[in-house]
């Protein structure tokens, strides 16, 4: 592995000569890590030659000692004239204010950036970094950003610098006009974005996480669980469990009490009445999305022999009623309106729309941020695509796996789709949730937990291995009377990606939320 890390060559700006350079923890912290990981480093500048340090983040003599290797490399960079982007895996460009003044326009690092682009390499950069990306274009003349979810320095961090007047333009502005999908979070937040090739990060308290992110990506291994704050551990309750290696993928949970689960791999779905344990409801191949029909009823999206959805009733053989031939793997399923249902297609990275009075069936939405096996840096290529769906007021919040991405789709009024927006990156969200204060719940799967993530992006594990969670699958808030504020749990024991502890039971359990479901 070879990572390009570009800086900035000047040394002041304004009238006055106000010093800058680089923000060193920018560069040496994301160095470090990068050296630990065993990546090569070459450091480059528009004109080559001592990298400036902004003289607010000069090194004490300790981090001289621990920053050795790295503050060897700033001594003497590269002139970016003399670097080959094919010599190089990925390209990394630290912040700090000086950045701002001379890469924007510096026609070889946007040369290096188009030609990065169009090899689908890695492209980070922390803080200011991004202020490269502004004058950058791809192949085809579109803005390098244009589409791309990110984040960088906050207009609102600049304004409490007070450096709002004197810098060249607004960095969270100017990515917005090129057609960037801006994500800020609060000052001094330890947020970094993930998009594609692209891994961003929000000011100097980013900077280890986007070189972990980077390092990887470029080593195809799953990424660490960014930006979430303290744990908040809720009460959590064990149900039931099942035999280690049974994969539950699902639940619906009805007002009378009742819960129903699938057990993914075995072709079953049980029926969990309160106070007892499961006794078989149906089997069917391959079930994972699980939904109660208004006014009664239980519908499940099947991908076997027959693929479609499904009516489960107990003693009765499954009802084909929507019959969908070409689907790939049906996963979540969310009720739309009257006999109208959206099912996700995981692996044809699309979601489809079903009506079971009908039978008629169509594409309700194919987009590339829905997409399966869509990013070459992912460990796994089989992980699904789009997967879990939920409506909250008049938009669909679709989970992308793969991606790790949460997406936005708004509803028209006749409830056909609205062009999708990325609402969040690094989430690696399975099923979810919304309570009634517009809070999302959501299993992590390979992460062993269950997330909350507040209406601004504020992401906390409610409950982990510890309380039960390994390969947490799906969510679904309780529905009786007396029962509103409890979110059920599946789980299958860490089929996909064992604890250290190896795999556990499959288990049904209940979280205490306090705050009562959606509906």
């Amino acid at each position: 592995m070879k990572i390009l890390v570009v800086t900035t060559s000047n040394a002041s700006f304004g009238p006055e000569g106000h010093p800058t350079g680089v923000w060193l923890d920018e560069f040496t912290l994301p160095y470090m890590e990068f050296l630990a990981g065993g990546a090569e480093m070459v450091v480059a500048s528009p004109k080559g030659g001592a990298m400036p340090i902004d003289p607010r983040t000069l090194p004490n003599d300790r981090q001289k000692l621990d920053w050795a290797p790295a503050l060897q490399a700033a001594s003497a960079t590269l002139p970016l004239a003399s670097i080959a982007s094919a010599d190089f895996d990925a390209i990394f460009v630290p912040g700090g204010h000086g950045p701002m003044f001379d890469l924007p326009d510096d026609p070889n690092l946007q040369r290096l950036l188009a030609e990065f682009h169009s090899a689908g390499k890695i492209i980070s950069a922390v803080c200011h970094g991004p202020c490269a990306f502004v004058n950058a274009r791809r192949a085809d003349g579109e803005f390098l950003v244009h589409g791309v979810t990110l984040t960088s320095y906050t207009y609102s961090e600049e304004v409490a610098a007070k450096l709002d007047q004197s810098v060249p333009f607004i960095l969270e502005h100017r990515l917005v006009e090129c057609g960037a999908n801006f994500i800020a979070r609060e000052n001094r937040a330890n947020h970094i974005e993930r998009d594609g090739q692209f891994i961003t990060g929000q000011n100097p308290f980013s900077s280890e996480s986007v070189a972990q992110s980077v390092m990887a990506a470029l080593q195809r291994r799953f990424q660490p669980p960014f930006n979430a704050g303290p744990a908040e551990i809720l009460p959590v309750a064990t149900l039931l469990e099942f035999p280690p290696r049974t994969f539950l993928e699902n639940l619906a949970v009805a007002e009378s009490g009742a819960i129903y689960v699938g057990s993914l791999e075995e072709g079953a779905v049980y029926e969990i009445q309160p106070g007892e344990t499961e006794r078989l409801s149906a089997r069917l191949p391959v079930v994972a999305g699980l939904q109660l029909i208004p006014g009664g009823g239980l519908l499940a999206a099947s991908t076997g022999p027959n693929p479609g959805l499904y009516r489960l009733a107990a003693g009765s053989d499954p009802e084909l009623l929507v019959a969908i031939p070409d689907a790939k793997l049906l996963n979540g399923l969310m009720h739309l309106a009257d006999s109208r249902y959206l099912v996700a297609d995981s692996y044809a990275g699309c979601i489809r729309e079903a009506d079971i009075a009908t039978g008629q069936t169509s594409v309700w939405l194919s987009h590339p941020c829905l997409a399966h096996a869509s990013d070459p840096f992912h460990p796994v290529p089989q992980f699904p695509g789009v997967n879990g769906l939920k409506r909250f007021g008049d938009t669909v919040y679709a989970s992308s796996t793969e991606q790790q991405k949460l997406i936005a789709i708004p509803l028209n009024p006749d409830l056909t789709p609205g062009t999708p927006r990325v609402h969040m990156t690094l989430v690696n969200l399975d099923d979810f949730a919304f309570d009634a204060e517009g809070n999302l719940y959501g299993t992590t799967h390979i992460y062993n937990t269950v997330v909350k993530i507040t209406p601004d992006r504020r992401i906390a594990v409610i409950a982990g291995l510890e309380e039960g969670m390994a390969g947490s699958t799906a969510v679904s808030f309780g529905r009786a009377s007396d029962d509103l504020t409890g979110l059920y749990v599946t789980t299958n024991g860490g089929m996909s990606a064992p604890p250290p502890t190896g795999v556990q039971p499959g288990r049904l359990l209940r979280i205490e939320t306090g705050i009562p479901g959606y509906k």
